[in-house]
């Protein structure tokens, strides 16, 4: 299992202490997040590189606003086009622990977001 924790605090500064901007932010990222995530996985079994590496980018903002560093790289390292093909190995296993730590954090921002 691969180290999936969040930290919210930019989020929280970025709010500016606005308890409605902050819970619009952790609902942004709960929802556009998984959407994202199917989109990678589509492209990718259609081996069109170009377009997982726009939703890489995409996404990146997404895990950098909950502290995700670690999702961040591979999806730098996606979006740098450093995988030729579905079946690469490293890109299975990048691909997995994005997926694995992006589900993580939207269960845990999603309680998060119930708590406000």
């Amino acid at each position: 299992m691969p180290e999936c924790s969040i930290d919210l605090s930019f989020l929280k500064q970025n709010s500016f202490g606005e308890v409605s901007l902050y819970k619009e932010l952790l609902e942004i990222f709960v929802k556009t997040t998984p959407e994202m995530l199917a989109q990678i996985k589509q492209m990718a079994e259609q081996n069109d590189f170009i377009m997982v590496g726009k939703i890489a980018h995409k996404l990146k903002s997404n895990v950098q606003s909950v502290g995700l560093n670690n999702v961040y790289e591979l999806l730098d390292d996606i979006e740098a086009m450093k995988y030729g093909s579905k079946d690469d190995a490293n890109f299975l296993s990048a691909l997995y622990t994005i997926t694995e730590c992006c589900n993580i954090a939207v269960l845990k921002v999603d309680k998060e977001v119930k708590l406000l």
